[in-house]
């Protein structure tokens, strides 16, 4: 029940359901940050997760999963379409994050972000550094407002001259939003990893890259510079690796993106051949289309 005051006559919003978690800032500078998409999603997966305090034999910082349980959590919609990582990627993941040091506000551990222990139905992981990411006191005041935070961070440049006029550092802030809008999004990364698991589905052994930067960047140019749209290009993937032609031509981003206006119209013609032959394979109607007389 919400027992939170009334003010001035206004009710209090609902309480949000289920806890939260802390996120620091600086998590765009981590090495997380620049791997792909899946891998901050699986991250922030696991910190959800973990539990804040001990309970039923897990400390804090700590959680039962399997790789089943975070292929399912960690699914995404393409279109109309369910993608689920595979078991390979999930394991690929959880073994970097094995790995790789843990990152705090002042410096970077020896240890690793998480560590693994097989269980009885799956592993129990703990994240290594959970009570420091999740102890407010590890954590800075915000000396500015969110959005001036967030202007900093993405619009001035690392070696700007503090002697500058303002005419200078607006030239330079304007040259590095056009870089950052250069880069692949969230989507583009998620178009490159539906294209490679579309690929990997018919060809197992294919050549397909570990990091999809190149690919994401390929999806980016199809979407600003050739107007393409996020559901036709996922159409088209999985025409193209499907079509027992096309599949074995179009292994990667960059064949999608040259082949795209040539693949766009064989399964339009596809699809034209398909209805008429549904339409020849009606019945006849003599009367279909007219109206009887004296009707």
């Amino acid at each position: 029940m919400n027992t939170l005051p009334v003010v001035a006559g206004h009710a209090p919003p609902a309480l949000i359901q289920g806890g939260y978690i802390l996120l620091a800032r600086q998590i765009i500078e981590s090495e997380v940050w620049q791997k792909p998409p899946l891998y901050l999603k699986v991250w922030i997966y696991l910190l959800t997760r973990a539990q804040h305090s001990s309970y039923k034999g897990l400390a804090a910082g700590q959680l039962f999963a399997s790789i089943p349980d975070i292929q399912k959590a960690c699914s995404s919609k393409i279109g109309y379409r369910t993608e689920t990582p595979t078991k390979d990627q999930i394991f690929r993941i959880l073994e970097w994050l094995r790995h790789v040091a843990a990152q705090t506000a002042k410096q970077t551990t020896s240890q690793a972000m998480i560590t693994t222990t097989k269980a009885t139905q799956g592993m129990r992981i703990e994240i290594t550094s959970y009570s420091v990411y999740q102890d407010m006191k590890s954590y800075g005041r915000n000396g500015e407002p969110h959005g001036e935070r967030i202007a900093n961070v993405t619009t001035s440049p690392a070696n700007i001259n503090k002697h500058s006029t303002h005419n200078k550092h607006n030239k330079n802030s304007s040259c590095l939003r056009t870089r950052s809008a250069s880069e692949p999004s969230l989507l583009h990364y998620h178009l490159a990893e539906h294209l490679k698991a579309s690929i990997l589905r018919w060809k197992p052994n294919a050549k397909t890259p570990g990091d999809l930067g190149a690919w994401a960047d390929d999806i980016r140019l199809m979407m600003t510079v050739d107007n393409r749209e996020e559901l036709p290009i996922a159409t088209i993937i999985e025409f193209a690796t499907e079509d027992p032609f096309w599949r074995s031509n179009i292994l990667s981003a960059a064949k999608l993106r040259e082949k795209y206006d040539q693949l766009e119209a064989k399964m339009h013609d596809q699809d034209s051949r398909r209805v008429l032959s549904a339409a020849h394979q009606r019945p006849h109607d003599p009367a279909r289309g007219f109206v009887r007389a004296g009707t």
